[in-house]
Order: C-alpha cells, then sequence, then structure tokens
C-alpha cells in the first residue's frame, strides 16, 4: 500500500480555476477508486481551554467556556480553520468523520476503505 501526506491548501496553490471543487476532484482522481482519502476536520474552537491555553483567555473563565461549548456535531460543524479544501471534503456524499478528542479529528472518503 501506498501512502501520501501533504497538505491541500488553496494559497500555496495560487489562482486555480475551480478552486476547492477543482482541488479536491484532483486529489479524488489521483487518489482512485482503490484508495482512501483522508483531511484533518478538527475545529480549534471547541476544544477545552486548557488544551488551547490562550494567554488572552484568563484561566478562571475555563469552567465557564467548558459548562458552555456547544456539542461537536460532524453534521454540521464546520472546520472553519483547516480552509476550504477540507470543509469541502467534509460536506461530500460518502464522508465519515472519525471524531477523536481534539485536537484531532478526521475525516476519510470513501467511507470504510
Amino acid at each position: 500500500m501506498r501512502r501520501h501526506r501533504d497538505g491541500a491548501s488553496l494559497r500555496s496553490l495560487g489562482y486555480v480555476i475551480g478552486a476547492a471543487r477543482a482541488v479536491l476532484d484532483a486529489v479524488r482522481l489521483a487518489v482512485g477508486e482503490a484508495g482512501t482519502l483522508v483531511m484533518p476536520s478538527q475545529l480549534w474552537q471547541l476544544c477545552d481551554p486548557a488544551f488551547l491555553d490562550e494567554p488572552h483567555v484568563p484561566k478562571r473563565w475555563w469552567p465557564v467556556i467548558r459548562d458552555h461549548l456547544p456539542a461537536y456535531d460532524p453534521a454540521t460543524t464546520p472546520t472553519q480553520t483547516m480552509g476550504a479544501v477540507a470543509e469541502l471534503f467534509r460536506t461530500q456524499p460518502g464522508y465519515a468523520s472519525q471524531w477523536a478528542p481534539a485536537p484531532l479529528d478526521f475525516g476519510e472518503w470513501p467511507v470504510g476503505r
């Protein structure tokens, strides 16, 4: 089995006709029917404040933040900081989120390979 790991940043590619859709289609074509495409799909904003340890968020706020963080829903929670390609990937038919506690959450396509 051949494995390859690389980013899919639109910015690093420059102007792409078709933007994220064209990049995702090209990556799927390169992976082929026998391959599995995996991308990060985590949302940093839903992490425990102790993990993020943001200097502008006082530690005394952490219990309140924990009590009010919205639940993660792989079907509706956007990736936000992962980029346009990862966000488009998250919304595709056949996508499955393999949720794990932050900071690592990955999606795969097609499911079960």
